[in-house]
């Protein structure tokens, strides 16, 4: 073909299949090689070829991309990523390798003599989609990132180190549920107005909310949803990748209060066994109490966190801006939104028009 001598080993249909081409001569164009499989079931195809030379020999290689200090970054960003989508859907490492090794186990490959683990052809089913930014498609850079000793596959260890990326934080969720919670029973009458509210923004599906619609179903209760994430892999009880009705409705009722009457004071006290309300709406500075401890606070402080061991968190009255505390997430604040959006504006000093103005020198 066009000085090209072309020899073909035959088709073969029998397992294994072993077949052959060879191609003598300068080929004037990129030519591809395409494997047909007949099977009913997938097949994994061993690759040998070799050649003479590329000329002239692009750089870098056709369906390379140097893996720069921007495509680590990418990498590391798409590892999170998908970190958390994994723990939206596993409970653990183990489980998510369990399921993924009965799925493309004839992909694996073994290594260190008795390690199975997965190949860089199984991993890309494993990734679950081939997003690319620019020129860098992200489960090649994150297959990269994650193949710590470069032997081209990824270990239990290594898989593990990819699943754990994102970094789930209990006590985050709790309080951030149980704020949610109360701005759920404060703006709709029931769990069923708070569901019906929901399910009105996102895309129906049978089982639930989706975890990709969590954040503007949280939008729609708060203004802060920076711990969104944390929020819905605590409600997603069964870890199905849905929050359903009865998830939501036990999410609804996560804010508890208990009110009792004393008839010989008639007086009436409200308690919360977890959860200290606090105001609805204050100014930066403003004195009032840290929930869950009830401490007092007031502006740029820190609140006692949950247990022994919980993180501090910002005052309800601190500045947005304010960071300090080991979690600087500002879920609780009681300062509106247009207070961290908009600066007061400078006083002009009124200078009576009979008084000359100072000169240079004051």
């Amino acid at each position: 073909y066009r000085g090209v001598q072309v020899h073909f080993s035959g088709d073969d249909r029998s397992s294994p299949v072993k077949e052959s081409v060879s191609l003598s001569g300068n080929l004037p164009f990129p030519c591809q090689l395409r494997l047909q499989n007949y099977a009913d079931v997938q097949a994994q195809a061993q690759l040998m070829y070799r050649y003479d030379k590329v000329d002239p020999c692009p750089h870098p290689p056709p369906g390379c991309v140097k893996y720069t200090d921007k495509v680590g970054d990418l990498a590391e960003d798409s590892v999170w990523k998908w970190s958390f989508e994994e723990q939206v859907k596993y409970n653990t490492s183990a489980d998510a390798w369990a399921a993924y090794k009965s799925q493309f186990g004839d992909m694996y490959v073994t290594v260190d003599k008795d390690t199975v683990a997965i190949s860089w052809a199984a991993f890309r089913e494993v990734f679950g989609h081939d997003t690319v930014t620019g020129n860098v498609t992200h489960w090649m850079a994150v297959f990269k990132h994650l193949d710590k000793n470069s032997d081209g596959a990824i270990t239990p260890a290594e898989f593990d180190a990819g699943f754990n990326a994102y970094d789930y934080d209990a006590d985050k969720a709790y309080r951030f549920n149980v704020n949610l919670s109360q701005s759920m029973q404060e703006k709709v009458a029931d769990a069923e107005a708070g569901w019906a509210t929901a399910i009105a923004i996102v895309t129906p599906h049978a089982k639930g909310i989706a975890w990709k619609d969590w954040e503007r179903v949280a939008s729609l209760f708060m203004h802060n949803t920076s711990a969104w994430r944390d929020s819905y892999l605590q409600a997603d009880l069964d870890r199905d990748g849905f929050v359903s009705k009865d998830e939501f409705d036990a999410l609804f009722a996560l804010y508890t209060t208990t009110t009792t009457t004393t008839t010989t004071t008639t007086t009436t006290t409200t308690t919360s066994s977890s959860y200290i309300a606090v105001a609805k709406e204050c100014a930066v500075g403003d004195h009032t109490v840290c929930p869950f401890s009830g401490v007092a606070c007031s502006g740029n402080q820190c609140c006692p966190g949950i247990g022994d061991n919980g993180s501090t968190f910002p005052c309800p009255s601190a500045d947005p801006t304010f960071v300090g505390c080991d979690d600087n997430t500002h879920t609780h604040s009681c300062v509106p939104a247009r207070d961290a959006a908009e600066e007061p504006e400078p006083e002009v000093p009124v200078v009576p028009t009979t008084q000359a103005p100072p000169d240079e020198f004051g």
